[in-house]
């Protein structure tokens, strides 16, 4: 199960003309085999084309078996 929040009116801008709408990624499983994930960015455009990506700027994760720890997180890896 995965859901997509958009914060509406959340719009921050990384330079005049770079919008970056924030918003909220959710993923779990229903199986067991993947654990609850967060991951707190924004939708902002990537191409000059009009195409938009989710950049994720942190990221929790949890697995079924973990106790919960919201203090503990991990950062993406940047390339």
């Amino acid at each position: 199960m995965s859901a997509d929040v958009e914060f509406d009116g959340s719009t921050v801008y990384a330079d005049e003309d770079d919008p970056i709408d924030l918003g909220l990624k959710i993923r779990s499983a229903h199986s067991g085999f993947h654990g609850l994930k967060y991951d707190v960015g924004g939708e902002r455009q990537v191409c000059s084309n009009g195409m938009v990506a989710f950049v994720s700027d942190m990221h929790f994760d949890q697995t079924h078996s973990q106790r919960s720890s919201p203090g503990s997180r991990t950062t993406p890896s940047t390339p």
